[in-house]
């Protein structure tokens, strides 16, 4: 420990970093730093946190007011300032790094920060100065509380301050795994369901350039930690069959004692003559319990798509499953259990071609969507007619109680809409879409079974700029939530009251405003989905379609609403 040199700072000995260095190099050199902080703070300090990021690229002011950026950091560590040890950071390879650092109080609001880069292959010895952040920035909010260093859910999940109110607040957020191949990575469009344990991501990553494909499955808790990623490598991948349509998820949760189960899909797109689904059974960690192809003649050959957020659908009739998928552009639903379709596919959704098909369900009915360019004729289009004299876009919503055979679906109702989304809930459905009117950047409506008009239709605007992208829907109770995608921007919107036919605004969060959630910079092409318990809610978003060298994979938060 380095004795003090003023009156003004006091110096604390922080963390030793093993560098990895060439073949020849016997030994890690280590790389010890120092932390100068201002004397004035030191009664106040209760945790130092330190981040390592790589290319010598430090944190915004902004971001270090709340703290290290969990997203992007090469490396994190964190102890209090009576703590007798320092955790270790780990090996880093020689190169350019800047080493940030904050002082926190017992409430994690930030005291001081600062941060410097250094070449780690030619100096050894790094300091780092703190400066004072007057005021210092608010620390954790209420129902939650500092556990190393960083704002975390309080462990009494019963205590009505955590998201009372459906206050939105966010309890945890994070990137997503690293992509899977250099530039030119295609994305899926990820899905998101709760489970017993919190909730569970799937996505699907193709890199053409080596033909590859691979599913992953990340398990997060109510707090948004985030669990181990499981992966699983596709096979019958070519290089020239393009994969990049959404993964379809839906969790079953467990009865009677029984564990819960989980159905992951995936479309494989022609290789070798060969076309089909993946299926695999997922416990709620994200561990894949059984898996199976069907390359069957009912799919071989086709031209197979699944759409976003909504493809899978839990089924009390079949003791499974429903899949809504594409094929040739005709929308099919088969049932699924035990990792392998248990009945032929049922077109359904009127008169093709069909853009998306998609599927919701509750303990009262089904509810099937798709997205048609086969609908009214251009003259209806009022003053926003299509290009070309061509047709609208439209959605048809089919509606059923629950047990009633696929193929026995009443006719459908056609709304315009050039995309959509579903929940149900009851004897309701939420079907949001891409607002019809000048100046509404989105429009949800409310049906009820067995009556085809819309018992509620409303459109709002979000507070950030630029065409929606897309949207999703969560449906919970008196509570439906919206995450809408607009270019470098995700905003969850909450309404109340959704089981009268008067839905009340209730509040919306920018993620892009809270510097906990990985950067939304890059976000683009509308890739997201949301799910909602009765104490949380949580989305999941994928940076782009097609990656470049840049891009992060994409990202999830979870938020608290109680």
């Amino acid at each position: 420990m380095s004795a003090f040199r003023g009156p003004c700072v006091f110096l604390v000995a922080a963390c030793a970093i093993a560098v990895v260095g060439g073949a020849a190099c016997d030994r890690k050199p280590e790389v010890s730093f120092t932390l100068r902080a201002p004397a004035g703070i030191r009664d106040q300090t209760a945790w130092y946190e330190i981040g390592v990021f790589a290319n010598a690229a430090c944190p915004t002011d902004e971001q270090l007011a709340a703290g290290i950026p969990i997203a992007g950091a090469t490396a994190r560590a964190a102890f209090r300032r009576d703590s007798p040890t320092r955790p270790a950071i780990g090996d880093l390879a020689r190169g350019s790094y800047a080493f940030a650092a904050v002082a926190k109080g017992e409430n994690c609001s930030v005291l001081a920060a600062g941060c410097t880069s250094v070449d780690v292959g030619d100096s050894h010895d790094v300091t780092i100065a703190l400066n004072v952040k007057n005021p210092p920035s608010p620390g954790c909010g209420e129902g939650t509380v500092c556990t190393n260093a960083q704002c975390a859910p309080s462990n009494d999940n019963g205590q009505p301050s955590v998201g009372a109110g459906c206050s939105l607040e966010l309890l945890g957020a994070g990137p997503l795994g690293n992509p899977l191949g250099l530039s030119g990575t295609i994305v899926s469009q990820p899905a998101i369901v709760p489970t017993e344990r919190g909730f569970l991501i799937a996505y699907r990553e193709y890199d053409a350039i080596q033909g590859l494909s691979r599913l992953t499955f990340i398990p997060l808790d109510p707090g948004g930690g985030m669990g181990r990623i499981t992966t699983k490598d596709l096979p019958g991948r070519c290089a020239t069959s393009e994969e990049a349509d959404a993964v379809g998820l839906a969790y079953a949760p467990g009865q009677g004692g029984q564990a819960g189960q989980g159905l992951a899909v995936v479309a494989r797109a022609t290789c070798n003559e060969k076309s089909g689904f993946d299926l695999f059974n997922l416990d709620s960690s994200g561990t894949v319990t059984k898996s199976a192809e069907d390359t069957s003649a009912s799919f071989n050959g086709a031209k197979l798509a699944l759409s976003p957020a909504h493809a899978v659908a839990v089924s009390e009739r079949a003791n499974g499953f429903y899949v809504a998928a594409l094929k040739n552009g005709q929308a099919i639903v088969t049932a699924a259990a035990d990792a392998r379709f248990t009945a032929a596919p049922i077109p359904f959704g009127g008169s093709a071609p069909h853009g998306e098909a998609w599927v919701a369900t509750s303990d009262k009915l089904s509810a099937w969507l798709v997205a048609s360019s086969s609908g009214a004729p251009s003259g209806d289009a009022g003053a926003n007619p299509p290009p070309d004299g061509g047709k609208l876009p439209i959605l048809r919503l089919q509606m059923a109680a629950a047990g009633t055979n696929p193929s026995s679906l009443p006719a459908p109702v056609e709304m315009l809409g050039a995309w959509g989304s579903l929940a149900a809930q009851g004897t309701r459905v939420v079907v949001a879409s891409d607002g019809s009117a000048v100046g509404q950047s989105l429009l949800f409506r409310v049906f009820e079974l067995g009556t085809p008009a819309p018992k509620v239709e409303e459109s709002f605007n979000t507070e950030a700029a630029g065409k929606v992208l897309f949207a999703d829907v969560a449906y919970q109770k008196a509570h439906a939530f919206f995450a809408v995608e607009q270019p470098d921007a995700i905003t969850i919107v909450a309404y109340d009251k959704m089981t009268t036919d008067q839905p009340t605004f209730l509040r919306e969060a920018q993620l892009a405003r809270n510097p906990r959630v990985p950067s939304l910079k890059q976000v683009r092409d509308g890739r997201l989905a949301i799910t909602a318990t009765d104490t949380r809610v949580a989305v999941v978003w994928a940076t782009a379609r097609t990656l470049t060298d840049h891009d992060p994979t994409g990202g999830y938060a979870v938020l608290a609403c109680r």
